[in-house]
């Protein structure tokens, strides 16, 4: 963590910043992250603050997403001007840095991408992902059993299944497929027919 960043500070800070609702939904990313940072033997410091972070852009408008995205040059997708909400992950990494101090790109990097995911990610990344999707207050999305049991035993295997469930409902829902979900979703499925192959389960 930052040396100069308290959590209860980050807590505070963003008790005003979010709705109630989703400053809840923060705190049961971040005690689910930590859970999972123990059991992958990430560092807790760093799994704390992306996780208490990973929503801090969610109270901005579409236009503040993309105005602040567009001043600190960051790449914006067709799929994200269409649906502008997918920028809060981009929108959250630098609110991070520019407003509550955080410098250190792994952080960063897991709070800009905990939404589509990316190619190549990080255990940070990966696990601030799976938390997002599998905090105690989630339960509309499918399979969330078997990801939350998969999420704890092979976090491969989770981001997998999470990105298989994510794709099925955007296609149901005739919406784009933002590029760097497709990337890494293939990336995944690589990874499971290659454990398949080597587990003799094919």
């Amino acid at each position: 963590m930052e040396p100069e960043i308290r959590l209860e500070d980050l807590k505070e800070k963003l008790k005003i910043r979010l709705k109630p609702e989703r400053y809840e939904h923060t705190i049961g990313v971040y005690y689910t992250a930590l859970c999972m940072a123990m059991k992958f033997e990430e560092d807790l410091s760093k799994t704390a603050v992306a996780a208490l972070l990973h929503d801090c852009a969610k109270n901005m408008s579409d236009k503040e997403l993309i105005d602040i995205c567009t001043e600190d040059h960051v790449e914006i997708f067709k799929e994200e001007l269409d649906m502008p909400d997918l920028l809060h992950q981009k929108a959250g990494a630098i609110v991070a840095r520019k407003e509550f101090g955080i410098e250190d790109p792994y952080i960063l990097n897991a709070i800009g991408c905990h939404t589509t995911g990316r190619f190549d990610m990080t255990l940070l990344d990966k696990i601030i992902f799976a938390a997002d999707y599998i905090e105690p207050g989630r339960y509309k999305q499918r399979h969330l059993p078997m990801i939350r049991k998969a999420a704890f035993t092979d976090i491969d295997y989770a981001c997998f299944l999470i990105l298989f469930d994510t794709i099925e409902y955007l296609n149901r829902a005739h919406i784009e497929l933002h590029p760097d979900t497709a990337l890494v979703y293939e990336e995944f499925a690589q990874k499971m027919y290659s454990k398949g192959l080597k587990d003799g389960k094919s």
